[in-house]
């Protein structure tokens, strides 16, 4: 049901919140309305018993309603020793278009999962063998449900107004269990929000125009209930998290000519927290604005310039106030920061296209997780981020495709003790290489190579103890759509083709998350 996949990088919270302090990834699914029925199939089987299943069916009612209704199951051992997982999860949705412009959607999901958790290693245990675990009865369980209602409809000649209703809950639940302690964390957390926009296109002294307003109402409340046994004196914790946000935005493109426009846009926004416990109630505010400027230009259909600066913001995830042992951190601040960035796209010779970005990034009050104290916490100083982002694709139809990406990252404290320091857990360079060769009219090869260099250690502002050391790894996958069976598809892979012991993650030098080895998988779908 996925039409196109939309990758926006770099800050973009007037328009999309807090969330979007990085970029954002827009899933346009396919609207179109087709009356015939399909069912699709799925079943996949892979390393470490991992299998799956999928089923799903689409269609249309005879008044234009078209639906979606899919379930899926899957499951492994997992990798590493208490690495096993298995999920169930059901959605389904209903659409309706009218001629006139206007539409409406509702979809429903529901997801129910449980996981261990194998935690880290020490260097040595990494490399005597990167798949034991320390903590064989650490599990976790999560269980989400909600809806989402969206709709929209023109309103007069040049308007259009959008809104989106949200609701949701997730429940989860961990165990930790080890020498003379056991604790057990259960958090629900209910969220709702509303989000409607409009935007007006018109001529301003017949100079293009398109203005957006929009507001975000958000409502989430968090029940936290921790128990805790010490060398054999139990203890308990519970809280009760309520947080509002209300925001308005508003952003203008003029385009001075068709070739060349100025974008201008600015977001406020008041977040209230209110934490409940036995010691007491806690009420504190915390406000944050957003703003941008950016010109694009197009000299030609085929080519883009962009110049972009803008203030962005992060507001504490709920549950990134809360640490490991149910106590929430109530000093922990949004991250705020500017930015400014320089590039061009362009298509060459048809088949090729290149990118280019320069930036540089201003991070007050980074968020971060302290394995130490077991919650997240601010970064002591300012960050500053100063990179390169560039692209090369070519794409043949019936050929085959090849893309080159190269992401250069400096990244340092800019101020206070850590002065010159690198960030943590920010390597310097990424090199990705993917393509895909059509060898046959139903045959497809497949394969993305990687290249990520060494980084400091989580939480090491001070770059004393041993960095994550750089690693490659190649994938590699067939594809095979026979001719004689329509609707089949058949894929299989290999991902870290050569066995690469890499830790994806670590902390302080002393703790190593492993990643996986190599893995296969092979599956088939069937659409009819």
């Amino acid at each position: 049901s996925v039409k196109r996949i939309e990758v926006i990088r770099g800050p973009q919270t007037v328009l999309y919140g807090d969330f979007a302090e990085a970029g954002v990834i827009n899933i346009i699914t396919d609207t179109s309305v087709d009356p015939k029925p399909a069912t699709t199939a799925s079943a996949t089987v892979g390393s470490y018993d991992t299998y799956a299943l999928h089923i799903g069916k689409s269609g249309a009612f005879e008044d234009g309603v078209a639906y979606y209704a899919g379930a899926d199951w899957d499951k492994t051992g997992g990798y590493r020793d208490n690495g096993d997982y298995e999920a169930w999860g059901l959605d389904a949705s209903v659409a309706k278009r009218w001629a006139r412009g206007s539409h409406a959607a509702l979809s429903v999901f529901y997801h129910d999962s449980e996981y261990g958790l194998p935690g880290a290693l020490t260097w040595r245990q990494f490399k005597d063998n990167p798949r034991q675990t320390l903590h064989p009865h650490d599990r976790a369980w999560f269980e989400t449900w909600g809806l989402n209602l969206c709709g929209g409809t023109p309103l007069g000649d040049n308007g259009t107004i959008e809104a989106n209703l949200s609701a949701s809950r997730r429940a989860a639940e961990s165990r930790f269990i080890g020498t003379g302690y056991i604790i057990n964390n259960e958090n629900e957390i209910d969220a709702l929000a509303f989000t409607p926009r409009y935007t007006h296109d018109s001529d301003i002294a017949n100079h293009a125009n398109r203005l957006t307003l929009g507001t975000d109402l958000r409502y989430e409340t968090s029940d936290i209930y921790s128990r805790s046994i010490y060398s054999g004196a139990p203890s308990a914790y519970a809280w009760d998290f309520d947080r509002s946000a209300l925001a308005a935005y508003a952003q203008d493109e003029f385009f001075f000519a068709e070739t060349l426009s100025l974008t201008l846009g600015a977001r406020a926004e008041r977040i209230n927290n209110r934490i409940a416990s036995n010691a007491g109630t806690i009420s504190y505010s915390q406000k944050e604005q957003a703003y941008e400027s950016a010109l694009l230009y197009r000299p030609v259909d085929n080519a883009k310039l962009f110049a972009r600066v803008s203030r962005y913001y992060h507001a504490p995830f709920i549950d990134e106030t809360v640490g490991w042992s149910g106590v929430p951190n109530t000093s922990l601040a949004p991250e705020s920061g500017y930015s400014i960035e320089t590039g061009a796209e362009f298509t060459f010779l048809k088949e090729w296209s290149a990118g280019i970005t320069m930036y540089e990034m201003r991070t007050s009050d980074e968020i971060y997780y302290n394995p130490v104290a077991y919650m997240s916490i601010n970064a002591p100083d300012e960050t500053r981020r100063r990179g390169l982002e560039a692209a090369l694709r070519w794409a043949r139809e019936r050929a085959g495709a090849f893309g080159i990406a190269y992401e250069l990252a400096d990244s340092r404290f800019s101020e206070g003790v850590f002065k010159d320091n690198d960030v943590p857990l920010t390597p310097d360079h990424m090199l990705t290489l993917n393509g895909e060769a059509q060898l046959l009219s139903c045959l497809a090869a497949l394969g993305t190579a990687r290249y990520v260099a060494s980084q400091t250690s989580g939480s090491d502002f001070a770059n004393q103890a041993a960095r994550l050391d750089a690693y490659a790894t190649l994938d590699l996958g067939l594809r095979y759509e026979p001719v004689f069976v329509k609707g089949l598809r058949l894929i299989g892979g290999v991902d870290n083709v050569f066995d690469k012991e890499y830790a994806y993650c670590g902390f302080y030098g002393s703790s190593y998350y492993p990643a996986n080895g190599r893995t296969w998988k092979l599956c088939a779908a069937y659409t009819f």
